[in-house]
Formats: structure tokens, C-alpha cells, sequence
């Protein structure tokens, strides 16, 4: 029931004013009779007024409780996206480390390898410069010159 008409049944509550000549035709118990018949319907657009009214402020209640439970949502969610962040920058940090501490490894194993590979050229070299040394040696005692260098050093394949 709109506004307008409760406005218009409440204008209706005015009692009609008679004129002498109806007020012959007129009872006081038919005016009693329309003004609790005016009641009863008043009574009952009131009614109806009020339980609209009940209704329109459970849907607000309903509606404040689901904003509340969105507004936990909402908060929620930054709360997880801050963790998320934190984590990605956590995660970010490890690798960038990882990532560090295995640029480390490989540069010292590189310089490793390098030396590694330089001590075997110096051994290479001074195993090489001893066995012309033993040639020589050979040579000026003029021995077998057949023998292999295992040989001579004692040790029989």
C-alpha cells in the first residue's frame, strides 16, 4: 500500500457533516456502525503498516549482517594479500641468495679448476723435464736406451 494511500483513507476519517434533513434518515447507531467499520479497516491498514514495517527492518538487518560478513571477507582479504606479499618478497629474497650463493660456487670452482689445472701442467712438466733428465742420464752411461722409464725407476709393469 502506497503512501498517497494511506493519506487518502486517513482524509476519509473526517465524520460528514449532515445536513438537518439527513440526519432524519440517519441513525446514531448507522454512523456508530461506519465509524467502527472506518476502525476496523484503520486497524487493519495500520497492521499492515507495521508488519511492512517489521519486514523492511529485517531486510535491513539482513542486509547490514551480509555487509558485515563481506566487510570480514574484505579485511580477510588484505590480510592474505599482505601475507601473499610477504611471502613473494620472502621467496624473492631466498632465490636472489640461492642464486648469489651458487655464483659463489662456480667462481671458486672455476678458480679451482684453474688451479687444479695448472698444478697438473707444473706436474706434467717437471715428470717431462725428469724423464729428458733420465734420457740424458741414459745416454751418458750408455745404457739400454729400450728400457722404459718404468723400468728404470723400479717399477715392472
Amino acid at each position: 500500500m502506497s503512501e498517497k494511500d494511506v493519506l487518502s483513507s486517513t482524509l476519509e476519517l473526517t465524520f460528514p457533516q449532515y445536513n438537518s434533513e439527513e440526519n432524519e434518515d440517519l441513525s446514531l447507531s448507522s454512523i456508530n456502525t461506519k465509524a467502527l467499520l472506518q476502525i476496523t479497516e484503520l486497524r487493519k491498514r495500520l497492521r499492515i503498516q507495521e508488519n511492512t514495517k517489521l519486514e523492511l527492518l529485517n531486510q535491513c538487518l539482513r542486509l547490514e549482517s551480509r555487509l558485515e560478513k563481506n566487510d570480514c571477507k574484505h579485511a580477510y582479504l588484505k590480510i592474505y594479500k599482505a601475507e601473499n606479499n610477504r611471502l613473494r618478497e620472502a621467496t624473492a629474497k631466498m632465490e636472489r641468495d640461492f642464486m648469489n650463493d651458487m655464483n659463489e660456487i662456480v667462481t671458486k670452482m672455476t678458480t679451482m679448476e684453474t688451479d687444479f689445472r695448472e698444478k697438473l701442467k707444473d706436474r706434467d712438466e717437471k715428470i717431462e723435464r725428469l724423464e729428458q733428465e733420465l734420457h740424458l742420464l741414459k745416454v751418458a752411461k750408455n745404457l739400454d736406451l729400450t728400457v722404459t722409464t718404468h723400468e728404470a725407476v723400479g717399477i715392472l709393469p
